[in-house]
Formats: structure tokens, sequence, C-alpha cells
């Protein structure tokens, strides 16, 4: 049962950082990362890790669990008025409004960042180096996928851009 709490505790804070930089769904060219639960749960089994790891991770887990949440939040909602912004023309500031809302998606952005990096820190140096070299392939794996659907996105755009212009 633990082990199934800290892989839940694992890959809701994977995920909701995750989705936080990823943004929400849209037909932009972002390369973020699209991370599937059961991804995270073979990665997570592919890890073997030892009862005393797992005690650890769901410790420094737990630590930051708050303030991973309030970056996240602070986030989205950042992003939220980015794409209000956005999506009705700047609105009555214009391009000053939607400056300003990229700034604190900027912000918030760099916030959860430094978090992210101190959490994945800790729980680096509670990995082996066998099991540290998975997660850095994991992470390679999603860097290119996310490569990948920027230009499928973009060859999408592309063909529709050419198949509906005026000759």
């Amino acid at each position: 049962m633990k082990s199934k709490l800290l892989i839940v505790c694992f890959a809701v804070t994977i995920a909701v950082t995750g989705l936080a930089h990823a943004g929400f769904p849209t037909a932009s060219t972002s390369a973020a990362p699209e991370v599937s639960g059961v991804e995270l749960m073979r990665l997570f089994q592919s890890l073997d890790l030892a009862p005393e790891q797992k005690h650890y991770i769901v410790v420094i887990i737990n630590d930051h669990r708050p303030d991973i949440r309030a970056e996240v939040d602070r986030l989205m909602s950042a992003r939220e008025r980015l794409f209000a912004a956005i999506g009705g023309g700047g609105g009555a500031g214009g391009e000053a409004d939607v400056r300003d809302a990229a700034r604190a998606v900027a912000a918030a952005e760099e916030a959860l960042a430094v978090l992210r990096a101190r959490v994945n820190r800790a729980v680096a140096d509670v990995l082996t180096e066998e099991q540290a070299g998975l997660v850095q392939s994991f992470r390679g794996d999603v860097v290119e996928r996310g490569k990948d659907r920027v230009m499928r996105v973009r060859s999408f755009v592309d063909r529709w851009l050419t198949r509906h212009s005026a000759n």
C-alpha cells in the first residue's frame, strides 16, 4: 500500500508540475512534455526503489507539496490571464495587457522551475547511479516526443495553409 501511495504522490507531483509547464491544451507549437500515468508507472516500476528510497522520496515530495501546489496555481492563473489577453486581442489595454500577462507567466514559470529543480536534486540524491540513468533516459524520451509534437503541428499548419491559400 505504501508503494502505491509513493507512486501516486510522485506521479501527481511530476504530472502537476508538468501540466503547469505544458499549459492548457491549445493548437500551439509548444514542445512541453506530455507524460501519461501509464508511462510514469512504468518508470517507477523500472526504478525498483528500495523501501528506504520510497520513504525518503515521499518525505521530499510531502515537504514541497504545498509550495508546488501554490506555484502551479499561480502559473495556471497567469496562463489563463495570458490566453484571455491573447484571445481578446489584448483586451482594453491591447498589447500592453498581453505583455504584462506574458511577464506574469514568465515569473511563475521561473519560480516553478526553481522549485522543480530543488525537488529533482533532492530525489536524485536518493537514487542510485543506475536509477538516475533511467530517469535521465526517460526525460530524454519526453523531450524528443515534445520535439516530434512541434514538428507534427508545424507540418499540419503548413499543409492547411498550402491547401487554403489563394493562388
